[in-house]
């Protein structure tokens, strides 16, 4: 609950106090509030008005006003300036680490130390307000960004002495040697990016030494260029002397010239000269053995002239000898090739060459008579091709066989005329018609097969472009993979099923197919793989239902139902389509036989559970005649046994549980008809003890019996057979009525005054609270006592809602309606025998 919470209007508050709540109420502005406050009697409204007020003027006023007189607005408006000076102690904080900001933000050096000096200030600030946070955040990002400048400065200076500092040894005279133009380059952009950098605005932060030191380092290798161009120029002079020697002919140097030309160029170091001293002694030694090389080349050439000559002029004699008249004539070729002068043939070997010239001649002359007999066999043959009954790759092997034979005899016999030729050609032509035009139909056919296969390539390249179109569009546009994967599968079938092609465009056709079926294959490959992945989730989803579970056919229903969807969606391999849908429907066969033997060891419980449950409603139904107390302990251990029990075939469940309920209700209506019983027998044993006990008091009130002992001692007698006669009591209010009954006798016995008066003055508050038990059990007064009835009735009321007062309960009044004697008449008598059976 909140304490400052303005208490809701009593009925029974003062008008002034609800009318200055509802002013507190109405305030709207905190001047009005702090005014209201500081004449308002009431504390709740001055609350309520002190929460109106903000400023400090006013806290400071109104706080003053009310020290020491009311201690929660003091308190509330004593927080307030609390809350007031913490913020503005933070603001004034963070103001001055605002300007400290500021001015290491404006200063042209930057330290590291500085900004985190800065940090902590800031961090000693508390709760500034957000303009000043937002102010500081942003000088802090400017700092921030001045420290990462800085930092990327330094790297960059430490980067340059590092390159510097690599060109300075390769410049030194011990390494190898650089272009002096290449160094001067270097070093003019390493200037440049140095002044660069000393430009930038985070340069006054730079260490000066290093700065020196660079500068010192570069002044240095830019005094070491002079002798280096002189080094290199003495290097270029020697390579540019030996480039042009090894560029002359070997014989056309002298060595007493060059070794002068050497001698006289400028010396070189002892690191440059290795090279070009090497160089220049293999140029000395190729000068030495090229003249002996040359002799040697010469007397080798002429060996092998002589040698060929002996092998081709052997050859030929030997192939005239044998009448090899092609093989003479081969080598007569060669001989006519040879440069016979650098052979140097002798008389004999040139008397040798004639005579076999003269031989090949004469035999050349028959040969040629010899040709036109073979070329006449030839032509008649070529011209009874049409008659026989030749395949066509038997012709097109005629054909080409008489064609070379006819080339052979050129060779042997000469060449034919020009009308035997043309003779034997068009012969040719006419036996091969048959089989041109049957290759002019496989050529058409290769075209056609050609122009196919051409196409397939163009579809599935649109295939290809379609699909990337679509990945590139995004997930919004989803390939349609089935038809991916048909397009897949039919054009590799058409493209085995094409046929002959000419190997040259086939081989690139293949590849550009192969290309582009790539394009459509790869993705539909990634596309089947997480396929497959989802089937055999679907696989484990389904391995993984529990069968005793009464959603598990629904459940394998939809897993099915997906599969399906799945498969129309992206049909896999037909080997993996197959694999993988005897594993899912192996999963699914083996839930439905678990699934079947549950229900039936299911079965089997529910007719166990049944037989016990019956067993149980036996138990009740044999137990209508057994004692009260063990029909409660029965019932109690039937019910626990029952609810252990597991379920029952649903055909018979209503039926067993309806048979419970009877038994169980049967046995609860004994119960209660047998305390019902007990009920009444109790309120009539209270009734009859309360007979008795009045039936004594009114003798006593009345002296019934006069003096006489013995009519007492009867009368006392005779009630205390009546009492015995009864039950011992079990109870306060019967125990009550012990006591009083004893009393009773013996002020009978005695005839006591003193109880009479006791019994007279008792009369009316045992009638007052015989009418209140009346109106607390609702029964019935006569008619005469309505109007008693009515104010008792006002009584009961007033003392029911008057605090900390609980009204008295019927057993109370009842165990005191017992202790209180009275001499009641025939009438109260039945009216408090009506409360006593009602009570008990």
């Amino acid at each position: 609950m909140n304490p400052n919470a303005t208490p809701a209007a009593h009925p029974e508050m003062p008008p002034e106090r609800v009318q200055a709540l509802e002013q507190a109420e109405r305030l709207q502005d905190e001047t009005q509030a702090a005014d209201f406050l500081l004449q308002c009697h009431w504390p709740d409204a001055r609350l309520k008005a002190a929460e109106l007020i903000h400023s400090r003027a006013l806290l400071e006023h109104v706080l003053g006003a009310v020290r020491n007189s009311d201690r929660r607005v003091e308190k509330l408006l004593q927080q307030r300036l609390d809350v007031l000076s913490g913020r503005e102690a933070a603001t004034g904080r963070g103001q001055r680490a605002v300007e400290h900001a500021r001015t290491l933000v404006e200063a042209a050096s930057l330290l590291v130390n500085q900004v985190a000096d800065l940090d902590r200030e800031w961090s000693q600030v508390g709760d500034a307000p957000d303009a000043v946070r937002a102010e500081f955040d942003a000088l802090r990002e400017q700092l921030r960004q001045r420290l990462d400048a800085h930092t990327r400065l330094q790297h960059a200076v430490r980067d340059l002495s590092g390159r510097l500092q690599q060109l300075m040894a390769d410049a030194e005279p011990s390494s190898r040697l650089l272009p002096p133009d290449q160094v001067a380059a270097a070093l003019d952009r390493l200037e440049e990016e140095m002044a660069a950098l000393c430009a930038s605005a985070e340069a006054p932060s730079l260490p000066k030494r290093v700065l020196a030191e660079f500068k010192q380092k570069h002044d240095a290798l830019r005094a070491a260029l002079g002798s280096l161009e002189q080094r290199h120029a003495a290097v270029t002079a020697h390579e540019k002397m030996l480039l042009e020697w090894e560029a002359q002919d070997v014989a056309a140097l002298d060595v007493a010239s060059i070794k002068q030309q050497w001698q006289a160029l400028p010396a070189l170091m002892q690191q440059d000269n290795a090279g070009l001293e090497q160089r220049f002694q293999a140029l000395l030694a190729k000068l030495d053995g090229s003249r002996q090389l040359q002799a040697a080349d010469e007397n080798e050439r002429r060996r092998q002239a002589r040698l060929l000559f002996s092998l081709s002029m052997d050859g030929m004699e030997a192939a005239l000898k044998n009448g090899a008249l092609q093989e003479a004539a081969e080598h007569e070729h060669k001989l006519r090739e040879m440069d016979l002068q650098l052979a140097r043939l002798g008389g004999d070997q040139k008397l040798r060459l004639q005579n076999a010239r003269a031989e090949l001649g004469r035999l050349q002359g028959w040969a040629k008579w010899g040709g036109k007999m073979s070329r006449d066999e030839l032509l008649k043959t070529a011209q009874d091709l049409p008659s026989r009954s030749l395949s066509v790759a038997e012709l097109a092997k005629e054909v080409g066989g008489l064609r070379e034979r006819w080339k052979a005899l050129d060779a042997t016999a000469g060449p034919a005329s020009k009308e035997a030729w043309k003779k034997f050609d068009s012969a040719c032509t006419t036996a091969y018609a048959p089989a041109a035009e049957h290759f002019k139909k496989l050529a058409q056919e290769r075209q056609d097969n050609l122009e196919r296969a051409r196409a397939l390539v163009a579809e599935v390249r649109s295939q290809a472009d379609l699909l990337e179109q679509a990945g590139q569009r995004g997930a919004g546009a989803e390939p349609d993979w089935k038809l991916i994967a048909g397009v897949c599968d039919r054009v590799q079938q058409q493209w085995r099923r094409l046929g002959p092609v000419d190997r040259k465009p086939k081989k690139s056709l293949d590849a550009e197919f192969a290309e582009a079926l790539a394009r459509l294959a790869k993705p539909l490959a990634v596309q089947q793989a997480a396929e497959k992945k989802e089937r055999q989730r679907l696989i484990e989803a389904a391995a993984a239902i529990d069968p005793a579970q009464r959603r598990a056919p629904e459940e394998l229903q939809e897993l099915q139902q997906r599969w399906q969807q799945r498969a129309r969606h992206l049909p896999l391999e037909r080997h993996d389509e197959h694999a993988l849908w005897q594993r899912f429907r192996a999963a699914c066969d083996q839930l439905f036989a678990k699934r079947k033997q549950h229900v039936k060891s299911a079965d089997a419980e529910r007719g166990a559970h049944l037989r016990e449950r019956e067993a149980l409603c036996e138990r009740l139904e044999a137990a209508q005649n057994e004692k009260p107390e063990a029909i409660r302990n029965l019932l109690r251990e039937v019910r626990t046994a029952w609810a252990k029990s597991g379920e029952v075939p649903r055909a018979v469940q209503r039926q067993i549980d309806t048979r419970f309920e009877r038994a169980v209700a049967a046995l609860q209506k004994r119960l209660d008809d047998g305390e019902r019983s007990a009920r009444q027998m109790r309120g009539e044993l209270l009734a009859q003890r309360f007979g008795l006990c009045l039936q004594l008091e009114r003798a006593v009130a009345s002296g019934e019996g006069g003096s006489d002992a013995a009519a007492l001692a009867e009368q006392a007698r005779a009630a205390r057979a009546d009492w015995e006669r009864l039950a011992p009591a079990s109870n306060d209010a019967e125990r009550a009525l012990a006591a009083r009954f004893e009393q009773d006798l013996a002020a009978l016995a005695a005839q006591d005054q003193s109880r009479v008066a006791q019994l007279r003055r008792n009369l009316p508050l045992l009638s007052h609270d015989l009418l209140r038990a009346e109106i607390l059990l609702g029964i019935d007064s006569p008619p005469a006592l309505s109007r008693e009835r009515l104010k008792v009735q006002v009584e009961v009321l007033q003392s029911s809602l008057k605090s900390g007062e609980k009204p008295l309960a019927p057993h109370s009044l009842l165990l005191r309606m017992c202790e209180l004697p009275a001499p009641l008449d025939a009438q109260d008598e039945a009216r408090l025998r009506a409360v006593a059976n009602r009570l008990a």
